[in-house]
């Protein structure tokens, strides 16, 4: 299991609680029983810098939904990459926590925003990410930033897929932005060399 240090926010001013941690450790056993990789490395480091992207642009976030987004985070491509079902998911987060910081509704929250960044199913990537996916996004303000980190932690470890990644941006743009989380699209623009 890959050790990741979960206060990665080198200020403080956000330390996330038992709810990340459940939500990580649902997230590594889930991708490592698929033996799924990120390149070289384990799938889990692409959640991990996804979980980093996330608490360094937390201020975006109103306090309450903090943990919410860290956790939906991690399990970003559970449903998508894993065996794991939508009740499975939301049972694995209530059951995870032996704290009162989860609820029903904390794992509900969770478990839509991890359905609303699951692919759709098809034969190439255009399918997959089609206008129904983005407008599911769409809905849930939640899941679009937890989309944008993907996507920035996607950019920032690009290598040979960057050129992907610059081609699908104007419409990645156009299909998500909706004028919130200005930081984080001026970061992926940074790094694509794009302008808005």
């Amino acid at each position: 299991m890959v050790n990741v240090d979960l206060s990665m926010d080198p200020t403080m001013r956000y330390i996330p609680g038992d709810l990340v941690r459940c939500a990580r450790r649902v997230a590594i056993l889930a991708h490592t029983a698929c033996n799924q990789r990120y390149g070289d490395l384990p799938y889990v480091a692409h959640l991990a810098d996804v979980a980093s992207n996330a608490i360094a642009f937390i201020d975006l976030i109103d306090e309450p939904a903090r943990d919410l987004v860290v956790a939906a985070a991690w399990l970003h491509d559970v449903l998508e990459d894993t065996h794991t079902t939508y009740s499975d998911l939301r049972e694995q987060i209530i059951n995870g926590q032996h704290v009162r910081e989860s609820s029903p509704t904390d794992a509900h929250v969770i478990a839509e925003i991890v359905f609303a960044l699951t692919n759709n199913k098809g034969r190439d990537r255009s399918a997959r990410a089609d206008e129904r996916y983005y407008s599911e996004i769409r809905k849930n303000p939640l899941a679009m930033y937890v989309k944008l980190c993907d996507r920035l932690a996607n950019v920032q470890n690009a290598g040979a897929m960057v050129a992907k990644y610059k081609k699908e941006h104007q419409w990645f743009r156009m299909a998500l932005n909706s004028g919130d989380y200005a930081p984080l699209w001026a970061e992926i623009e940074r790094l694509l060399g794009a302008t808005p």
